[in-house]
């Protein structure tokens, strides 16, 4: 038993194999249950089965793998378990003690009273609501009404364009909550104690719930709440289990996921709620993008991404027009799936915003990349006009936010994440990821990363992959490592024909190359691009966008 490898204890994953399982615990080798846990996680399976639940308790306190077991992310089901970590958050005498978001991992009824008691215990996080007055506050709990009133001034800090707090008050169905909110930025706006953008922003949003309290109300509420229908949803669990058990046949999974989607979908419709439906949309999003890439079958996979793509659902919309435009090359309907994505993306109206709020880099990336696409599919032309500062630093805020759904259309492709946490850097805020850290990045350490990304056979494992930007997601690293410029450019034209992507990827290296490359370690860019880092000057990567951006016309801004 002992010689198992970490990708066995992976595949025994994918399927949820308890027995399996079992064989890992008697190993004693907490590893393999990381890499168990991989598995459930890359197969998607969001609810913990049975069987791997009561394992979890079982060997909860397992001094080998005890810890790792209690890290497996699907969501758990049991009281007995909620309440056995109850007992140890309650003890708990280090604020960062994992049972902290351990136990939040959860959909079961009943707790929301217990995680008040104990609130206070959670660690504090600085301009984000604390985590279980936010859990609760999402299950419209109301004990959680005056606890996240009480934070929602401090969740304003800084001009922040985004609060938890404000978003959850609002989410109760109760036009006095909302209008004791506007209470509190009356206040803001008389002390001057929000910038007019942040304040105009959570007006708009406040307003449109105000102006027609009954219409809002009567589009929000259900026959039920969530909890009633994640209830509901147990009893459809052996669908998802036998869904789950053929995860290794692809055709098979489709088959029993779509009939398990399907009975979900039926559920849902007894609720009319719209975050449920969204969910669901996502999933058959997912379930469309397996179809497309582990079994190979772009029709049957259109017929799960229309589903998802109506339900507004981003990588239903997304991979729906990726499929038409780069699979089945049918530039109409391309062309009618990107503008869905747009019209989407550019709605004002507050509640599901899957492209991020109007405004935001990431809405502006969105946005402009759609609008980019309708127009290469509709003329012929590649892109070559201007991108606005805001939409790249949207596309690089993005790359690692989208890199799980390329990793899950692209499973056997070598994961390879940051080389290190990475810090702000005031100077290059506004040009990439810009990622909360403490420790910045160094040459040496994107160097290891180019090793592990230039090997020699990546061109043909490349060119084996289907072209898709989810696989572009997923494959980015390995393509900025490759030794040839000619052979980076051919790459990026077969995943990004029209070239949007292609100009904020190397117009970024150029703009680095020009101003001083230890700009990139600051913003995160060479962490996305390990090839910056290859030898010589200029290296492959520098040279091809200095080749595309002359054989476009294009240039990088020379002051920002």
């Amino acid at each position: 038993m002992s010689g198992m490898s970490t990708a066995t204890a992976e595949e025994l994953g994918k399927t949820a194999d308890a027995a399996g399982l079992e064989r890992i615990i008697a190993i004693g080798d907490p590893s393999l249950v990381t890499a168990f846990s991989l598995g459930l996680e890359r197969a998607r399976i969001e609810l913990m089965p049975p069987a791997i639940e009561a394992l979890v308790l079982k060997h909860f306190d397992n001094p080998q793998v005890g810890a790792a077991m209690r890290r497996m992310p699907p969501r758990y089901q049991t009281r007995a378990l909620f309440d056995r970590r109850y007992a140890v958050a309650k003890a708990a005498y280090r604020s960062n003690d994992p049972v902290f978001e351990e136990i939040l991992r959860t959909d079961q009824p009943g707790i929301d009273e217990a995680l008040l008691q104990i609130a206070s215990r959670f660690p504090p996080r600085m301009s984000e609501a604390n985590s279980a007055i936010a859990f609760v506050g999402r299950r419209k709990h109301p004990g959680a009404v005056e606890p996240l009133f009480a934070e929602l001034d401090s969740s304003f800090a800084n001009n922040a364009m985004y609060s938890v707090p404000f978003s959850l008050l609002l989410d109760y169905e109760s036009p006095e909550i909302w209008r004791r909110v506007g209470t509190v930025l009356d206040r803001l706006e008389r002390d001057k104690g929000i910038s007019e953008q942040a304040l105009s922003s959570y007006r708009r949003q406040l307003n449109a719930q105000l102006s027609d309290p009954e219409g809002y109300l009567a589009r929000k509420r259900g026959a039920g709440t969530r909890a009633e229908f994640a209830r509901k949803r147990q009893a459809l669990n052996p669908l998802a289990n036998s869904a789950n058990a053929a995860r290794s046949e692809p055709r098979k999974y489709v088959e029993e996921q779509a009939k398990y989607l399907a009975a979900v979908e039926a559920l849902a419709a007894e609720f009319h709620a719209d975050d449920i439906d969204y969910t669901i949309a996502g999933q058959y999003s997912e379930l469309g993008v397996f179809a497309r890439f582990q079994a190979h079958d772009a029709a049957l996979a259109i017929r799960f991404l229309e589903k998802g793509a109506k339900g507004r659902a981003a990588l239903g919309q997304i991979a729906l027009a990726d499929t038409y435009e780069l699979e089945l090359r049918d530039k109409p309907a391309a062309i009618r799936a990107y503008q869905a994505a747009l019209d989407t993306a550019s709605q004002s109206t507050p509640g599901i915003t899957p492209y991020s709020i109007a405004g935001q880099a990431q809405n502006e990336f969105w946005k402009g990349w759609f609008a980019a696409e309708i127009a290469y599919l509709k003329t012929g032309q590649p892109f070559r006009g201007r991108i606005p500062e805001a939409a790249i630093t949207g596309f690089w805020s993005v790359l690692p936010l989208w890199y799980n759904n390329g990793a899950a259309a692209v499973p056997g492709w070598p994961a390879v994440r940051r080389s290190v946490v990475i810090s702000a850097s005031p100077a290059y805020s506004g040009v990439g990821l810009n990622p909360r850290g403490t420790q910045a990045p160094d040459w040496s350490s994107i160097g290891n990363v180019y090793a592990a990304t230039s090997m020699t056979d990546v061109p043909q494992k490349l060119a084996a992959l289907p072209a898709s930007r989810l696989t572009l997601f997923a494959t980015l690293k390995h393509i900025s490592a490759m030794n040839d410029p000619a052979l980076i450019l051919k790459e990026l034209a077969r995943q990004d024909p029209s070239g949007y992507w292609t100009s904020i990827i190397l117009g970024t290296v150029a703009f680095h190359e020009a101003h001083g490359r230890d700009g990139a370690l600051a913003d995160g860019v060479a962490d996305a691009l390990p090839g910056m880092a290859a030898p010589g000057r200029p290296n492959a990567l520098a040279r091809a966008a200095d080749q595309y951006l002359k054989r476009r016309e294009l240039r990088p801004v020379d002051n920002k």
